[in-house]
C-alpha cells in the first residue's frame, strides 16, 4: 500500500491530467504487506551465493500467499474490516510465508 499511495502522491505533484479518473482498484487485487517484504528480505539474504536478485518489495511472498490462499485482498479491507483484521493477523502470525 505504501508504494501505491507514494505513486498517487507523485501524480499529484506532477499534474498528470486525469489520473483520478483512470484509477481502478478491483476488489479481488491482492495487498503487498510490510510483512511480505520482510519474508522478501530475509529470503534473499538467506540464499547467499544463489540470490535470485529480488527487488526486496515483496512480490514473491504476495504471491505465495495468493497460492495458499491466504493471501489479503482489497475487498478484505474495504467490506469487512475486522475480518480483514483478523485474516491479516492470521498471515503475519499462523500462515506458510517461509519456503
Amino acid at each position: 500500500l505504501d508504494s501505491f499511495f507514494q505513486e498517487l502522491t507523485h501524480n499529484k505533484i506532477t499534474s498528470l491530467p486525469g489520473w483520478e479518473e483512470r484509477i481502478l482498484i478491483s476488489d479481488r487485487a491482492h495487498l503487498v504487506c510490510g510483512i511480505h517484504m520482510l519474508v522478501d528480505d530475509y529470503s534473499e539474504d538467506k540464499l547467499k551465493i544463489n540470490k535470485i536478485g529480488t527487488t526486496k518489495r515483496g512480490i514473491g511472498p504476495t504471491y505465495s500467499s495468493k497460492c495458499f490462499r491466504n493471501g489479503l485482498r482489497v475487498g478484505d479491507l474495504v467490506h469487512d474490516f475486522s475480518a480483514f483484521s483478523k485474516k491479516y493477523v492470521h498471515v503475519l502470525f499462523e500462515a506458510p510465508l517461509f519456503t
